[in-house]
């Protein structure tokens, strides 16, 4: 699947919703993707990763039954980890190991 022209996540799965008539948009999407918070589908919203009729929306629209909406949600992307070096006490240390 190709991913939308100005998502910012090339790898993003692109939904199409059916939208309930009067309902913010947040709290739309809020419902039908539990996997993502409320503030972070405001902000794929801001920042125009939501579309409502192909078009950049705000979180507070109230939806109509002839709305389209589309939602390219960010793949998971594995967070780094960091390593430090650390002092140890060996208490036994075995020299076939």
């Amino acid at each position: 699947m190709t991913a939308h022209p100005r998502d910012p996540y090339p790898e993003s799965l692109v939904r199409t919703l059916p939208p309930l008539p009067g309902e913010r948009l947040d709290k739309h999407l809020a419902n039908l993707c539990p996997e993502h918070s409320r503030a972070s589908i405001q902000r794929m919203i801001t920042e125009g990763s939501v579309q409502v009729n192909g078009q950049s929306s705000h979180p507070s629209y109230r939806l109509k039954s002839s709305d389209i909406l589309e939602m390219h949600s960010p793949a998971e992307t594995p967070q780094p980890v960091e390593l430090h070096p650390m002092a140890l006490n060996i208490l036994y240390e075995d020299g076939s190991l």
